[in-house]
């Protein structure tokens, strides 16, 4: 038997891309939630700096950041919740590459699966050839929405589709209903009668008596008015059963009106009744949504049905956050890698000939650099403030934490200052019972007295006047 060496190919084709983001931006839950994540990740913008252990922060131009990097960032998540890849592509301006999300639709990503089970994944433009992926472009992938070999998608908006389409489906025929409500049709049965029956619609008869002496009163007679209204009312009847409209109802109110055959008359007429749980299916069509999003419903919409566990909704949307931050950090490091791999070379270089390091393997993996996006930390002020008195974290860690936690401007943060607490100060603001020098229980030698000498601040007043300082900024 002779073994298969070929390998398999398939393709997104730029179709199933758009209908992915016609899902993405046509619901208003996903909108809501995609609007809260991209919002609370990049609260504190992003820094680029080089080293892990402490990072030294390289700055740019504050127009290249809000311009360039953070309108990437924000289309990464867009494109990774659509189709579970990022491709990205890149272009000349003034001598430097950008990065850039191309838009829905103007592409196909094709998937190359090797014998080994391993998959690459090439963007393809409309010009380029069927052999060639486009220039400047890659497709990252490996954040665990990872397209099938067969090409089918699995991010978060494929999961939430056959939810989308069934409300879709839902809110059609509950609109469609209403027109009809709004507009019932009218149903015409024919009479059973004892005549013989004919072919054809009978308006009207023509009567003629069958005396022997024929006289003009016994013919039915019709004037220019009469068989004027004859026509219109075959029209009307005609285009009632074809189906055929001819204008709002309230406009022409007496053109609408048909005279039925005498044959005919008016049937029963059933109107459509709406769903009385129709509520009830969009709420847990939302709740389904925002639960694959990683929002819970309950921070946007709060409708008092279901009493959500606060503790348990917030840890549920940090989770959410900190995936999101360590994605956007990860590409974003790469393709900024990519971008500058020349510069950072001759960067470590210069670095390896001043410290004399002969292996710059090492080098690189502390001092390449890394794009981050700051970690807000998920804890109340109060706590923050323990830790601080605890000694877990220093002065500099709770004044850089605390700005964050508040939303407030990075810039606010000075530069590195001693801290303005001694040891003693931090434990009474603990509540422990801490001696100092000028105790008086402590102090042995005999007082003088002091009954006429001015008052002196002591540093035991000090600490107080400190505490309360400090609590009443609290």
């Amino acid at each position: 038997m002779q073994r298969i060496t070929n390998e398999r190919k398939s393709t997104i084709s730029p179709s199933t891309i758009l209908k992915m983001h016609y899902l993405f931006v046509g619901n208003g839950d996903i909108f809501m939630c995609r609007n809260l994540i991209l919002n609370k990740v990049f609260e504190n913008g992003i820094q680029i700096c080089s080293g892990k252990k402490q990072c030294k922060e390289i700055k740019l131009s504050e127009a290249e950041i809000t311009e360039v990097w953070i309108p990437f960032a924000k289309d990464l998540i867009d494109i990774i919740m659509c189709i579970g890849v990022a491709p990205i592509r890149f272009k000349k301006v003034d001598k430097k590459m950008i990065p850039y999300v191309p838009k829905a639709g103007s592409y196909s990503i094709q998937i190359t699966t090797s014998n080994d089970g391993i998959c690459t994944y090439d963007l393809f433009d409309m010009d380029s050839p069927m052999d060639k992926p486009a220039p400047n472009s890659i497709v990252l992938h490996g954040f665990g929405y990872d397209p099938r070999s067969n090409g089918s998608i699995c991010s978060m908006i494929k999961v939430l589709e056959p939810t989308m389409q069934f409300v879709h489906h839902m809110s059609d025929s509950a609109l469609t209903a209403e027109m009809l409500r709004c507009n019932p049709p009218i149903i015409v049965e024919k009479k059973e009668t004892t005549q013989d029956s004919k072919e054809g619609l009978d308006f009207d008869f023509y009567m003629d008596s069958d005396a022997l002496k024929t006289s003009t009163n016994s013919q039915y007679q019709r004037d220019e008015r009469a068989v004027a209204r004859l026509k219109n009312q075959q029209r009307l009847f005609a285009n009632a059963i074809n189906g055929v409209e001819e204008g709002s109802n309230t406009a022409k109110t007496m053109n609408n009106i048909v005279p039925l055959p005498s044959s005919f008359r008016v049937g029963t007429t059933v109107e459509p009744s709406g769903r009385n749980d129709f509520t009830q299916i969009l709420r847990a069509a939302s709740e389904t949504i925002c639960s694959v999003m990683g929002v819970p419903r309950s921070m946007m919409i709060s409708d008092n049905v279901v009493r959500g566990d606060v503790e348990g909704s917030h840890d549920v949307f940090k989770q959410c956050v900190l995936l999101w931050k360590n994605i956007t950090s990860k590409i974003m490091t790469l393709v900024y890698r990519h971008i500058y791999k020349q510069d950072e070379a001759e960067r470590l270089s210069q670095i390896a000939k001043k410290r004399k390091i002969k292996d710059i393997s090492k080098l690189a993996n502390d001092d390449l650099i890394q794009v981050v996006v700051p970690v807000t930390p998920y804890i109340s002020n109060e706590e923050l403030k323990q830790l601080y008195l605890l000694h877990i974290i220093d002065w500099n860690t709770y004044k850089q934490y605390v700005i964050r936690n508040t939303s407030l401007p990075i810039d606010l943060l000075k530069n590195k200052e001693k801290d303005p607490w001694s040891k003693e100060d931090k434990l009474l603001l603990l509540g422990a019972n801490v001696s100092t020098a000028n105790d008086p229980k402590m102090d042995k030698t005999p007082k003088k007295s002091t009954q006429n000498a001015p008052k002196k601040n002591t540093p035991t007043d000090k600490t107080s006047t400190k505490i309360k300082a400090i609590g009443a900024g609290k």
